[in-house]
């Protein structure tokens, strides 16, 4: 089969952008220091490759200063946010800053600085390269990796947001009892369910959407996402849309990646 490395699509780049925004991806912050000098970069193009010997593909666009600091030093790190690093995201995606400015780095002699509360953050060597149109794509060994518990911050439609887990059985037979002992004129609202429960505000959202199907909850007059609790068996009003489990991050149109 032929490879072709030399064509011309139909397609703009606006439509491109637009059709691949519908494919979520989670987010990094690309990390190498070149000398003294350090350079970081949101970047969302990343993937797996191989367990066995571990590896990863990364791109970056070749107008990236980070981009080129990796091509020079052959070492960087990959630092999986999570939902609550929206800011940072922001940050490393945003030129004519100081990036690292109040941000705490782990320097382990490796070279490659990683960011010290990440979700994941992986230590890697370029093994390979390769041009493609605006981009390079950095084929890269991982040399280790550390991890800490939390929900990923993800990717969708030019927004940073949380990746919303489905509500477990348990979770929702300790709202329903515990909500069963107020009746009438108590609020019942996703947010503070969500602190009280430390659960996310959209697995909330569900439950409560399915609480008041089945009557347990009505909504209330204020039209804003606030439920009452009934009693079993009257017939609620039709639910209110469900939380939007967004949070109200700056909305980027790509990602430098």
């Amino acid at each position: 089969m032929s490879i072709h490395t030399d064509y011309r699509s139909s397609m703009t780049a606006s439509e491109f952008r637009s059709a691949i925004g519908h494919f979520a991806s989670g987010v990094t912050i690309v990390m190498t220091s070149d000398g003294d000098t350090d350079f970081g970069t949101t970047a969302s193009a990343v993937c797996s490759v191989s367990a066995d010997p571990p590896m990863l593909l990364l791109c970056l666009n070749r107008g990236s200063d980070t981009g080129n600091a990796v091509s020079r030093t052959g070492i960087l790190s990959i630092n999986i946010l999570g939902e609550d690093q929206g800011a940072v995201a922001s940050r490393f995606s945003t030129k004519g800053k100081n990036r690292f400015e109040g941000v705490e780095l782990v320097r382990d002699g490796s070279g490659a600085p990683t960011l010290a509360d990440a979700l994941s953050s992986l230590s890697c060597r370029v093994v390979d390269r390769v041009e493609a149109g605006t981009h390079t794509v950095f084929h890269c060994a991982v040399d280790s990796a550390s991890v800490r518990d939390g929900a990923p911050l993800t990717y969708f439609r030019g927004r940073f947001g949380r990746f919303a887990l489905p509500p477990s059985d348990e979770l929702a037979g300790r709202i329903k009892s515990e909500l069963s002992a107020y009746l009438g004129d108590v609020p019942v609202r996703v947010e503070e369910l969500a602190r009280h429960f430390d659960a996310q505000p959209a697995a909330i959202a569900e439950v409560i959407t399915a609480l008041a199907g089945t009557g347990f909850l009505r909504p209330g007059p204020e039209r804003n996402g606030t439920y009452y609790v009934t009693e079993p068996g009257v017939s609620a009003h039709t639910p209110a849309d469900r939380a939007v489990s967004y949070p109200n991050y700056p909305r980027r149109s790509h990602l430098d990646a």
